[in-house]
């Protein structure tokens, strides 16, 4: 057991890096799959969804999401997308800035 914990004592940065990059790319995967439905015109995928993939670390592929397919990008009619996306990455560049400085 204790080989397990150091383990992952020398690894938490990279195992943190690998988390991010597969919640950002399901959160891409998300925000383009509510893109193609929202053009079908059929049942979209819920916002809340977006959000909590973006916010529990899926933030940089929402960003990627959202400048490159251009959805959810409108500050008037999705304030909570436009700002709190960013404001969302802001928090994860911290965090991960914060567990490469405790190495």
């Amino acid at each position: 057991m204790t080989d397990l914990n150091g383990f992952l004592q020398n690894y938490y940065m990279e195992l943190s890096l690998v988390y991010v990059a597969v919640l950002s790319v399901l959160s891409f995967v998300l925000f383009a799959l509510d893109k193609v439905k929202a053009k079908l015109g059929r049942w979209r995928i819920p916002e809340r969804v977006l959000l909590l993939c973006a916010g529990l670390g899926g933030s940089f592929g929402a960003f990627a999401a959202i400048r490159l397919l251009h959805h959810k990008s409108n500050c008037r009619r999705h304030p909570q997308f436009a700002i709190g996306v960013p404001v969302m990455m802001a928090a994860h560049t911290a965090l991960l800035i914060w567990l490469f400085l405790q190495r």
